[in-house]
């Protein structure tokens, strides 16, 4: 996550000193001011927690209720797809603006390859359960409009849980009501398409390795083993990975919470002489500037060029 991000980061500036690395530069060093931070952000856990949510709410409920799309209907880049996406020296206005406009295209090769049914059957049954038990407490509102606020549960009354019924069906049901359309559609798409036997399925093929054309037109990642093979399995699945349902995005966010000093504190300062290696490896000192990352001198002969099929030439 962003944390780790940052604390790796901070860990390598902290081995610079007059604009150039240090030549007392050692693992150790990393190790020791990871297993710091690491600790600080688990002792600061609850309220990176409590700020992350409260940002979530302020900065997304309101677009969530001016969108028609629901919470879970919503795409959104993973972090790792930022990374593999991102070129060098290209600025973040530039970078948003040039991989927003793939997530629609994207989103429809994701909806019409996907095969993978959990995320969206999960999404029905919290539709079920959340609609079944909103109807129960409606009902009781009906015979006695004081139970929501008397009646407690688990030390919250009922409103409570009224508001939290609320909030998990409105962000299932909009994304479950298209899956079930797409479901029938795609269903007789296929009955309709039986006399046209592997003709269908190469017009298939053709639309996913067209839409993928067009991901790769703004995104600027096109891996070899991609090309020619949009409605493969194996594809299919490494781009379920970094174009995922906003939801699922926030999930991981709120997740990385947890793990960030986890990694910190256990993982990092297992591979700190490899960081370090690896920093002075792609860093190259120039008289006046300092030690600057090597990719930065457009030394294209040692350090290759990355194209849109994600290879080095």
């Amino acid at each position: 996550g962003g944390g780790v991000e940052w604390a790796i980061r901070d860990a390598c500036e902290a081995g610079w000193e007059e604009f150039r690395i240090r030549r007392d530069w050692n693992g150790n060093e990393v190790a020791t001011r990871s297993r710091i931070l690491g600790l600080v952000m688990l002792v600061l856990l609850p309220f990176h927690l409590y700020a992350l949510v409260t940002l979530y709410m302020f900065t997304r409920t309101e677009a969530f209720r001016r969108r028609s799309e629901s919470v879970s209907g919503r795409m959104e880049w993973t972090g790792r797809a930022r990374w593999k996406m991102r070129g060098y020296h290209e600025t973040e206005e530039i970078f948003e603006r040039r991989i927003r406009r793939a997530v629609k295209v994207g989103g429809e090769y994701r909806d019409s390859t996907s095969s993978s049914s959990l995320f969206w059957c999960l999404k029905s049954i919290v539709r079920f359960t959340s609609s079944t038990l909103l109807a129960v407490l409606v009902l009781f509102t009906l015979i006695n409009e004081s139970i929501l606020l008397h009646v407690q549960a688990g030390g919250q009354n009922l409103l409570w849980y009224f508001g939290i019924l609320g909030i998990c069906y409105a962000a299932s049901k909009d994304s479950s009501r298209e899956r079930e359309i797409g479901t029938l559609e795609s269903k007789g798409s296929r009955d309709s398409g039986d006399e046209l036997g592997p003709f269908q399925e190469v017009a298939e093929e053709r639309v996913a390795e067209e839409r993928m054309r067009e991901i790769a037109r703004h995104t600027g990642y096109w891996p070899e083993h991609w090309r020619g093979r949009a409605a493969a399995d194996e594809v299919r699945r490494e781009f379920e990975v970094m174009l995922v349902p906003q939801l699922q995005k926030i999930a991981y966010d709120l997740l990385a919470v947890f793990v960030a000093p986890l990694v910190l504190i256990f993982i990092i300062p297992e591979i700190s002489d490899n960081l370090v290696e690896y920093v002075r490896e792609i860093c190259v000192d120039i008289d006046g500037v300092g030690s600057v990352v090597g990719f930065s001198t457009f030394d294209f002969e040692k350090y290759g060029v990355e194209n849109t099929s994600g290879s080095s030439s």
